[in-house]
């Protein structure tokens, strides 16, 4: 069992310092490494109470930059008298050795099981959540990129550390990650499907970086993919008070306007007075080509975060372009203005965002 006192002071004094690290080494990942850890601890006759330590502190070197941040943790670790509450001088050296050893760049085996333990914990193999903290690190470090940068930047970085003779190395054979490492190198080799889940991870950090950067606030609520509104219902009813939204991507009979319209998931689009008002003809749903080309998006994540990525107009028909400048054009229901919170898709149908 863990010392509440510790943990009273850890809680309070060393994970709130992730908050202001870069999305890789935030206060979520700290809290998964603390969990895998203890999990990994009951295999072995170790201290518990070392073991969460070392966890807690383990990334807490951020603060002086990335490169070297698992020496600065073991300093940091050293530093703190706080510690010789609970801990021996030696134990304190211990635990600042399994910090100083996680880093996944390393060639050296860590030099004990509670280093061990740490660095093992710390992989955290997740196909899906490691693609978005190497997404989420271009983003942060190399933001002048533009989608295919960031693309090339994330394939190399896999390549480098997950692929088949990468510098990943795991330590515990009876942690599961060797059997999620199997899995990511799959996707690795499959580029179709590794690039389907980059382009999805890109998207929704276009939005939420958008949205961050304009002051505006948002929740964001994970869900299994959507495609239609009768499977969103069954989830969206776990977010409270939030009016949720249909989005539809016309293009009107010449296929040179384009239309993406919101309004209220149970109500029907009039789109015969839709086509009245607009005076473009006969309105359709726009091809998935069209939706890419326009909006990035793919069908089913049809949102009007889309319109961040309207921006793009190099290979623009100048026919296609409204008197604004963009292809398309926004109709967003009077009747959602009375929403105190409305929910979209980030440009990714497993998640949904209220604004």
């Amino acid at each position: 069992m863990i010392n509440p006192e510790l943990e009273t002071y850890i809680e309070k004094e060393i994970i709130p310092r992730y908050r202001h690290f870069d999305s890789a080494h935030s206060e979520e990942h700290v809290r998964t490494v603390i969990k895998n850890a203890l999990e990994l601890a009951k295999r072995y006759d170790v201290d518990e109470n070392m073991i969460y330590t070392a966890a807690a502190y383990h990334d807490t070197g951020v603060v002086e930059g990335r490169e070297f941040h698992h020496i600065v943790s073991g300093r940091i670790i050293r530093a703190d008298k706080e510690l010789l509450r609970w801990f021996t001088p030696e134990q304190i050296e211990t635990i600042a050795q399994a910090a100083e050893d996680h880093r996944a760049s390393s060639n050296r085996k860590p030099r004990g099981i509670y280093g061990l333990i740490i660095a093992e914990a710390d992989r955290d193999i997740n196909p899906v959540k490691i693609i978005r903290r190497t997404v989420q690190f271009g983003f942060n470090k190399y933001p002048e990129l533009d989608r295919e940068g960031q693309w090339q930047r994330t394939l190399e970085h896999l390549m480098e550390k997950y692929a088949e003779g990468g510098y990943l190395k795991l330590w515990i054979s009876e942690s599961d990650n060797a059997a999620k490492l199997a899995e990511l190198r799959k996707i690795i080799k499959d580029t179709d499907k590794l690039r389907d889940l980059f382009d999805r991870e890109y998207q929704r950090l276009r939005v939420l970086d958008f949205l961050t950067k304009n002051g505006i606030p948002y929740e964001i609520y994970e869900h299994p993919p959507l495609f239609t509104i009768e499977e969103a219902l069954s989830w969206w009813g776990q977010i409270p008070e939030c009016t949720h939204c249909k989005n539809l991507f016309m293009r009107n009979h010449k296929g040179n306007r384009h239309y993406l319209i919101s309004f209220e998931c149970h109500k029907q689009m009039d789109i015969h007075g839709l086509e009245h008002a607009l005076h473009q003809g006969k309105l359709s749903f726009a091809s998935p080509e069209r939706m890419m080309r326009c909006l990035g998006l793919k069908p089913g994540s049809v949102s009007p975060f889309g319109l961040i990525e309207d921006i793009d107009l190099s290979n623009a028909d100048p026919r296609e372009l409204f008197e604004n400048g963009h292809r398309v054009k926004f109709y967003l229901d009077s009747e959602l203005m009375n929403s105190e919170r409305i929910s979209f898709h980030p440009c990714d149908n497993t998640a949904s965002v209220v604004v």
